[in-house]
């Protein structure tokens, strides 16, 4: 019994770092946390030193910070944790006034407790621990999930009936043998294929009675019927269908088995099918079904939930689903299928990313580490990078963009029984940033091979960058990795004096992002190493801590008044569209930074530290002056068109924006009326004083007010009483999933219904979907924007007279 209980106690054991001077400010914390039923296996730190080498050495799932006792601030264990890849809550311990602790909390503390509220930071150190390991569980299940997929997907490339599947009638997957049924080419895309089209108009009344009965029935149960089907050249033939259900990407599909006569697999209902209007026709005739092997019936699927109690004769299912595993026992007859012939391998289906058999990721990571095993100093961070053993000359095989992807997945997954985070870095050659070809390509990829053997995994994406994933490594080994990469290591074998290397590098643990997220931090680190002259190498610093680094703001503050006075700001407008009554022509206007390497920067990169080190209001002002020349000249053609222009926070401490704005209406002979200044709502709210009075300017000069970010506020509606504006814009969260939530459907309807009472029209940006789109019909809104509509572009060219 005692043996039971101690093992209890370890799992459920929490890791916690105590950085203070004070070990009895720690023990009364953890007799708390104890008290609360966990154990906890804690370490201290008194400085700096302490706490890299504990972060290098151990995890943890919890940081507690007492700062009345030591010199170290938030800031510097902040710092510390991103130079380890850490995500790592952190409760802070002060005897600050409560009113302060704000602070804390937007500089990213979990939480700030006083430093005498034991019970408090026990309860919250609990918090961030449960919120921590909820987490690591989301990033694993969207892992599993997406393997899931790929492996159903897989399974359906290979066969050699015709199978697609529908989301919401529209056609989202179909492997080879239905396009050549159907007669729709490899590069045809499949967005606007309606399974409603490809029945003969006679019987899609038919097709939807068996969708209806489909509505609310296991995904496993197969309805079944024979139809007369339409190819896209208006070829037409009869075949049996079966629909089964399955979620691909979190959406809900219905998956369309084919048989017909001419292929030899017209298909029997099973036992306990339902078969809609079998009585309308004769059943079909009984043909012999192909029972040779299937070639990827030792292809496992992951199951993504439990099998429905009215899960048909698995011997007779047709349909591979989710659901069902795919063993010699289990195989279902209809789906069995004869190897291909000899001149069609199972290598991968020609419209399809995906290889038709492959081995799975832990054996393929198994192979490679057993086959070059990682240098014995890897990791430690004692060892310089001439100290690595060369390994035998061999060719670097360098994977492609997909399977880079999920390894990186696995290794985020495995991350979580390990000390140390992973690393992911991005190459690419300087100058032009073409791709390296030839020799220069041979080279590049020879000297990655050396510098990284496995574990580590090396990739070739798209537009010739080179990507090196490191599992379980410390930042100072890869650091003396890349410095023998980037050149200082003068001993290296390979020559790379002619191919300048930029390289952008993004750690992590499993608490943080998704894998094409680390990817991205890493593609963004890259464009910092170029932006400050190629030939080096950064390591990616969240966005929040770049919010605490006066000298980040100062890069940016300098990046935008270089791309101010070179012409690297971009505009771009991006249509408003009436759902009801005359089209007026109205666009949004949106800003993109182009930094000297060509990346490009979202506004959400750069406004805040243009709003901190007053850059806003000048580039606002460039932003509305560029754009007024631009409407300007397209009145020309039409008197009716308007502007949406944002006015940021910044803008109402500097100059009056009415002096400056009527300025540039009477410059470029831009009507006021066609002009719309947009404020957010928390603009609104942190500056009200100044908000009012602008506004007021505004409405007498004869511009336009909209109220962007509509609705975060507990009243709303309040604001407009301060700020008169006939637009409302609705936050974009109220869009999301609009079409399933009936609770942001009513929202959305009181919020037009509300506005509608006060003559205010209401902008719905967002729309991303044709679905979105027909229930913002039904709720009453007047304008919308999205990428449904059209993406932002720098062209004027969207057709208000054909709408939509």
């Amino acid at each position: 019994m005692g043996r039971l209980r101690a093992e209890s106690l370890m799992i459920n054991s929490i890791n916690v770092l105590f950085i203070t001077q004070s070990p009895d400010t720690a023990g009364q914390v953890i007799g708390c946390i104890r008290f609360r039923g966990r154990a906890v296996r804690p370490k201290q730190a008194g400085n700096r030193r302490d706490l890299e080498r504990l972060l290098q050495s151990y995890r943890f799932d919890v940081v507690l910070l007492v700062d009345n006792d030591l010199d170290l601030a938030l800031e510097d264990v902040t710092r510390a944790l991103q130079q380890s890849g850490r995500q790592t809550p952190i409760i802070v311990l002060t005897d600050r006034p409560e009113a302060q602790r704000l602070e804390d909390i937007d500089a990213g503390a979990f939480s700030a407790v006083g430093s005498q509220c034991h019970d408090m930071a026990a309860a919250m150190t609990l918090k961030a621990v449960d919120h921590l390991q909820r987490t690591r569980e989301l990033h694993h299940l969207r892992t599993l999930l997406r393997e899931a997929d790929r492996r159903y997907l897989l399974m359906l490339d290979a066969s050699r009936y015709p199978i697609a599947c529908f989301h919401r009638g529209a056609a989202i997957y179909a492997n080879e043998a239905w396009r050549e049924r159907f007669e729709i080419s490899l590069t045809e895309s499949l967005d606007a294929i309606a399974l409603q089209d490809l029945v003969v108009p006679e019987q899609r009344e038919i097709l939807n009675q068996l969708l209806d009965a489909r509505e609310g029935e296991p995904e496993a149960l197969e309805t079944c019927e024979t139809l007369a089907m339409r190819t896209r050249r208006g070829h037409s033939f009869e075949a049996d269908i079966v629909l089964t259900g399955t979620i691909i990407d979190g959406n809900p599909c219905i998956v369309v088995h084919l048989g017909t006569a001419d292929a030899g697999a017209v298909l029997e209902p099973p036992p306990g099918a339902q078969r809609i209007h079998s009585q309308a026709r004769p059943p079909p005739p009984e043909i012999g079904v192909d029972t040779g092997e299937d070639p990827l019936e030792t292809v496992p699927i992951l199951a993504r939930r439990a099998s429905p109690v009215n899960e048909p004769d698995p011997e007779a299912s047709p349909v591979p689903t989710p659901t069902q595993t795919s063993t010699p026992e289990r195989q279902p007859a209809s789906v069995q299928e004869t190897p291909p012939p000899a001149d069609r391998t199972p290598e991968a289906a020609p419209d399809s990313p995906y290889p038709a058999r492959e081995e799975t990721l832990a054996e393929t990571l198994d192979e490679q580490a057993s086959a070059f095993p990682w240098p014995a100093d890897a990791g430690t961070g004692t060892g310089a990078a001439s100290t690595v053993e060369p390994k035998p000359p061999r060719h670097a095989e360098l994977i492609g963009h997909d399977r880079f992807l999920r390894i990186l997945e696995e290794r985020m997954v495995a991350a979580s029984r390990s000390e140390q985070p992973l690393a992911v870095a991005v190459l690419l050659p300087d100058g032009d940033g073409q791709a390296a070809t030839g020799t220069d390509a041979d080279t590049i990829a020879e000297r990655l091979a050396e510098l990284f053997p496995p574990p580590a995994t090396l990739a070739k994406l798209d537009a010739g960058e080179y990507a090196i994933l490191v599992p379980e490594t410390r930042r100072p080994a890869l650091e003396s990795r890349l410095d023998a990469l980037m050149g200082a290591d003068s001993e290296g074998t390979f020559d790379l004096d002619t191919v300048a290397l930029s390289c952008g590098v993004a750690l992590a643990d499993d608490s943080g992002p998704e894998a094409s997220q680390l990817l991205q931090r890493a593609r963004q680190a890259l464009a910092e190493s170029r932006d400050a002259g190629g030939g080096r190498y950064r390591f990616h610093v969240p966005a929040a801590a770049r919010e605490t680094r006066p000298e980040a703001d100062a890069i940016w503050k300098s990046r935008i008044h270089d791309a101010m006075g070179n012409d690297r700001l971009r505009l771009l407008f991006q249509p408003i569209v009436s759902l009801h009554g005359t089209q007026i022509p109205r666009y949004s206007v949106f800003v993109r930074l182009k930094g000297p390497g060509g990346e490009t920067y979202e506004p959400a990169d750069f406004m805040p530290a243009a709003e901190r080190t007053g850059v806003a209001a000048p580039l606002d002002r460039w932003i509305i002056r560029h754009a007024l020349a631009t409407l300007a000249s397209h009145l020309q053609r039409d008197s009716r068109i308007a502007f949406f222009v944002k006015l940021s926070q910044g803008s109402l401490d500097g100059e009056p924006v009415v002096e400056w704005l009527r300025r540039f209406l009477d410059r470029y002979r831009v009507p006021a009326g066609n002009v719309v200044v947009e404020f957010k709502e928390a603009t609104v709210l942190t500056q009200l004083e100044m908000a009012m009075a602008t506004a007021r300017g505004l409405r007498e000069l004869g511009v336009g007010l909209c109220l962007g970010d509509f609705g975060n506020g507990l009243d709303p509606f309040r604001i407009l009483q301060r700020i008169d504006a006939g637009f409302i814009k609705l936050d974009g969260a109220y869009v999301q999933n609009l079409a399933e939530n009936d609770a942001s459907q009513n929202t959305v309807r009181d919020f037009t219904e509300t506005a509608h009472a006060d003559g205010r029209q209401v902008i719905v940006p967002f729309v991303e979907d044709a679905a979105t789109l027909t229930v913002l019909f039904g709720l009453g809104a007047n304008l919308v924007q999205g990428h449904f509509v059209q993406p932002p572009s720098e062209d004027l060219d969207f057709d208000f007279v054909q709408g939509f």
